[in-house]
């Protein structure tokens, strides 16, 4: 990949600081040089998505709230079982994460465990990393089982899944949904856990509201999976031969089958017939598709001819069709053709994400929750220049890994995922720079739904250097008090302040 030059770097900066005209495809004045061309592999195509092999280490910003992520006060009978806390606090900046990841008794950088993936969900309300080594390591909350630990008890900070013989499961994919968690091996088999209750964890039956540890999901024979994608309460997956899958809830269309499974019941209660297992897409037989991503309620799929597809639910423009409505079967976005095939697809909430072949980050849907939306793909003109390699947004936050930098932007009320620091606001409605993490090259970024975890290179001496300027999330530094919610109980070196975290409303709880 291209590295982007030091004067380039510099305006770049300026302009994020002082003038950037946000995202919503207003002219940007920090053009920099013309992007080249970008020939990496899209999003979720191989076991490296984060770059072949290369790995890093893991830094968290946001809520560690985990029970009061998306709500007002703690469920009471959650409480009343010892299974709910209103512990935790807003990290401002980027801390690096220990836990299991932490190799040796000492809470020194050089005992992290190196890692190739961090994964999270838009809505998700729990995170998971794969190691260099493809174990897997899940915290977050799990009042649904899907961490996959039985005790159904939240993680404060990253532990090992393993099964019932104590063996590690190894993998090369996984998908966090809003209450549940897909893993996909590396002999291509897939594993569920978490909320059932409308089909997504895709194992055949509806009785089982919830599984609290992996459930192997079925397909047909000879069929492995390369890549998974969860939203809401749907799941897609895809195989090694390029072929969509998808189950759970229908409604919108989101899982591309030509129909939203509603019916009519008893009383005239609107009810759905859920994919309880899962089911090819049959409109995408003579595509070969390389990458899929999931919003709440919407899909994305990219094929290998650079052409990007979309079904679910239309409102705001997140399909990219012009018009606000839903498509029931993938529909391809007409207007990122004619020379602007796309490498590079991802999602939020309400809004997707495109990186194109000529090196433009385009944008549509929404990622405010008032005001315009953009109904069609447009650029964000703020990104021309910046070589663009990972990027992520969460109902309203959004950043991005380009070049040595991580830039990011997200409308009030945030919880610290943005990782401005406790000197500076908490949110930007205009693309930033985290200055923290300025100079280090991250690999991957993940976005939650009030949290935010980066994979940061670590191959070098001047990488290290770089990684040892962050502080460490201590355990000691979540305290849990179900009576008068997170407190700041001490501080380690350098670590940011502790704020009492909000809940955050989904941006499509009632979609």
């Amino acid at each position: 990949q291209s590295q982007t030059s030091p004067q380039h770097s510099d305006r770049a900066r300026k302009t994020l600081s002082s003038q950037a005209k946000g995202m919503a495809g207003d002219p940007g004045v920090g053009s920099g040089k013309a992007a080249s061309a970008n020939k990496e592999t899209p999003i979720s195509t191989s076991d490296d998505t984060a770059g072949n092999d290369v790995s890093g280490v893991v830094a968290f910003s946001g809520s560690t709230a985990w029970d009061l992520m998306g709500r007002n006060a703690l469920p009471r009978q959650l409480v009343l079982e010892g299974r709910a806390s209103g512990g935790g606090q807003e990290l401002l900046r980027p801390v690096l994460l220990q836990g299991a990841l932490q190799t040796g008794q000492d809470s020194t950088f050089d005992t992290l465990r190196k890692v190739r993936r961090v994964i999270a969900g838009p809505v998700s309300t729990h995170a998971l990393v794969i190691s260099s080594d493809h174990e897997v390591f899940i915290w977050g909350r799990n009042e649904h089982g899907q961490l996959g630990f039985p005790d159904m008890m939240r993680r404060n900070l990253p532990s090992k899944l393993v099964d019932r013989h104590g063996k590690a499961y190894r993998c090369k994919d996984a998908a966090c949904g809003r209450n549940h968690t897909l893993l996909v091996t590396r002999e291509g088999l897939v594993y569920a856990m978490g909320s059932n209750k409308s089909g997504q964890l895709g194992i055949g039956s509806l009785t089982q509201e919830f599984v609290s540890t992996p459930y192997k999901v079925s397909f047909p024979q000879e069929t492995r999976i390369s890549a998974v994608s969860a939203g809401g309460e749907f799941s897609v997956a895809l195989d090694e031969e390029g072929g969509l899958w998808s189950w759970g809830h229908p409604e919108h269309g989101q899982l591309g089958h030509g129909t939203e499974g509603s019916y009519f019941e008893k009383g005239n209660k609107l009810a759905f017939n859920f994919e309880a297992k899962p089911r090819k897409v049959q409109a995408l037989n003579n595509h070969k598709v390389l990458a899929v991503c999931c919003g709440v309620n919407h899909t994305v799929i990219l094929d290998d001819q650079g052409q990007v597809w979309t079904q679910g639910f239309g409102g705001y423009g997140r399909l990219g069709h012009g018009v606000p409505k839903d498509e029931l079967l993938p529909k391809k976005v007409e207007s990122l053709q004619r020379g602007k095939g796309a490498v590079k697809i991802a999602c939020g909430s309400t809004c997707t994400y495109v990186l194109t072949v000529s090196g433009q980050t385009m944008m549509f849907g929404q990622t405010k929750r008032t005001g315009e939306a953009n109904m069609y793909p447009k650029p964000i003109h703020d990104l021309h220049g910046w070589n663009v390699r990972a990027i992520s947004c969460g109902p309203t936050s959004t950043l991005v890994a380009a070049d040595e930098s991580v830039i990011s932007w997200g409308p009030s009320p945030t919880y610290g995922e943005l990782g401005y620091g406790d000197s500076a606001a908490k949110s930007s409605t205009k693309p930033k720079l985290v200055e923290s993490l300025e100079g280090m090259h991250v690999l991957e970024v993940t976005v939650g739904l009030c949290f935010a975890v980066i994979l940061i290179r670590c191959s070098s001496a001047d990488d290290v250097a770089k990684l040892r300027t962050l502080p460490f999330l201590q355990e000691f530094e979540i305290e849990l008090d179900d009576k008068k919610g997170p407190t700041k109980k001490r501080k380690a070196s350098s670590n940011p302040s502790a704020t009492k975290a909000r809940g955050k409303k989904s941006a499509e709880s009632s979609a």
